[in-house]
């Protein structure tokens, strides 16, 4: 099934006129500069974009590398109307037929592709004053 889309990805100025292909499992956006294969989904789910609030289909995929990319998919069919009119929930439906089992993305959004912390990141540092953990070693004695 094809859908004439606006496609976006984070980190990309814009948005580009693309054709969204999806056949089976296989999902190929192709927009002038090329085709990428948008199959080794991590995550799908919707983004709130536009002055209108539209809800695009998003879909966080690995690149060839195995780097996660966020792409957002708007029905761009009646200059954009469509999305608001069953056009992006049609195109929702289609990518997660293509892929039942991918996880649902969060509500509130897609996180940024990238984004997981590394363990422990964002901890408070340990107080000098907090007891030491049981398997820390003694303090120098004097």
């Amino acid at each position: 099934m094809d859908f004439t889309v606006w496609w976006r990805e984070d980190g990309r100025h814009g948005q580009r006129n693309a054709t969204l292909t999806v056949d089976g499992d296989t999902i190929v956006c192709t927009a002038k500069d090329g085709a990428v294969d948008m199959s080794r989904v991590l995550m799908i789910g919707k983004k709130r974009i536009g002055a209108y609030g539209q809800q695009w289909p998003a879909l966080q995929y690995a690149d060839g590398e195995g780097r996660p990319v966020n792409a957002y998919f708007g029905d761009r069919r009646l200059l954009g109307w469509k999305g608001m009119l069953g056009g992006n929930d049609a195109i929702g439906g289609a990518l997660r037929a293509a892929r039942p089992d991918a996880p649902q993305a969060p509500i509130g959004g897609m996180p940024l592709a990238g984004a997981v912390p590394p363990p422990g990141a964002g901890a408070p540092p340990p107080s000098p004053d907090a007891p030491a953990s049981p398997d820390a070693p003694p303090p120098p004695g004097p």
